[in-house]
């Protein structure tokens, strides 16, 4: 399957819609599709333009983004054309471009536990709509999820590996492909997304990305007996039915964090004070003590 290279400058016409785009930048490439940044020469904002030979992979994506774009974490999809590029046809979604960056930018930084955790907690509820409108994301992966700074919230993009539950896994990444730890199969249901978020919020958490085909599931389970995190160790064994029920383990997890924030807090005021007050009660004993001849 071709992939085009588009150059700066590149004027994009829609078959059906007549609209036009004009190429900026290449913004990613994957195996069946290219996206680029654009310009919609009509209202002059810029667009994601996926431009890909395979109409069924576009065609299931834009239908799954259509749906979900209206809770607003994804990108809105503008429309699905096809195009002539250099005499070959190819079809493309335009989308919204989210300005941001990847939560790829952040692993190896030092992302605090109750901080990973809101991460996780965000990702959970986009998955648990998708999942209820009756898909399964299956690619889950640190590039695909971006912090839109314009309205300071947590989208996911390309749905390009997105299926119905119960349907064969078209797209994964070995690292968050429960398959691939030898844990279960490729079928899409909601524990294979749950797998995936987990083998995420542990990166997050241990600033590192683990491989199998370097290491075994054992080694991340020991860390979360270890670390007393049952959240992983459930996530990775499937143990939950729903990414509900992975959301309201995450949420009391969140909880105990802050209050544990908010003790750590207190503690860093109050012991000073306790300090002191013990330094002056001892002091004023003292005088009183030598006051009464001791």
């Amino acid at each position: 399957m071709n992939l085009p290279n588009l150059e700066k400058g590149h004027r994009i016409t829609g078959r059906w819609s007549k609209k036009h785009y004009t190429i900026v930048r290449p913004l990613g490439r994957g195996g069946i599709a290219g996206v680029f940044l654009a310009v919609d020469l009509h209202s002059g904002v810029y667009v994601a333009l996926k431009i890909s030979q395979d109409l069924s992979s576009l065609t299931r994506e834009y239908t799954i983004m259509e749906k979900i774009s209206r809770k607003g974490f994804c990108p809105r999809v503008y429309e699905l054309d096809d195009c002539s590029i250099k005499g070959e046809n190819f079809n493309f979604i335009a989308m919204e471009y989210i300005p941001g960056i990847t939560l790829k930018e952040l692993i190896g930084k030092k992302v605090g536990m109750a901080e990973a955790l809101s991460i996780a907690g965000l990702l959970a509820v986009i998955l648990n709509i998708l999942h209820r409108s009756g898909f399964i994301y299956c690619d889950l992966k640190p590039e695909n999820i971006i912090y839109d700074r314009r309205k300071g919230k947590i989208v996911i993009i390309d749905f390009g590996g997105a299926v119905k539950k119960g349907e064969g896994v078209l797209e994964f990444t070995p690292v968050f492909d429960r398959a691939c730890w030898g844990i279960g199969s490729r079928r899409a249901d909601e524990r294979y997304d749950i797998f995936a978020l987990t083998i995420l919020l542990y990166i997050l958490l241990r600033r590192r990305v683990p491989h199998p085909s370097k290491e075994g599931i054992q080694q991340i389970l020991s860390y979360a007996r270890k670390s007393k995190l049952r959240i992983i160790e459930k996530g990775l064994l499937m143990k939950y039915r729903s990414m509900k029920d992975f959301f309201t383990e995450l949420n009391s997890l969140k909880v105990l964090e802050r209050e544990k924030t908010i003790r750590k807090r207190y503690d860093r005021i109050l012991n000073p004070l306790c300090i002191v007050s013990i330094s002056i009660f001892i002091s004023l004993l003292l005088i009183t003590l030598k006051k009464m001849g001791f």
